[in-house]
């Protein structure tokens, strides 16, 4: 069991033991799910190296669309996932 403190922003650091348990690397990240039992911290997935520049054959395929608004859209999506 490892105990950690709350910073005044809300932020707290992950000790090294659930970091290398869970393979977390910086700018991994990560969610919280409240259970009955208490909170679970899980990784979440990194996008497949298939998934680069996605963007990119979106964009052309949907024309003059603002980049802007496609990652907008894209966001949506990701977050609607979790």
């Amino acid at each position: 069991m490892s105990i950690t403190t709350i910073s005044s922003k809300g932020q707290v650091t992950i000790p090294k033991e659930i970091r290398e348990e869970l393979e977390l690397e910086p700018g991994d990240k990560v969610k919280f799910e409240l259970g009955s039992g208490g909170t679970v911290l899980k990784r979440v997935p990194r996008p497949s190296i298939s998934m680069r520049g996605l963007g990119r054959r979106a964009k052309k395929r949907l024309g003059d669309v603002p980049i802007a608004d496609l990652l907008d859209s894209m966001r949506e999506e990701d977050l609607e996932e979790l």
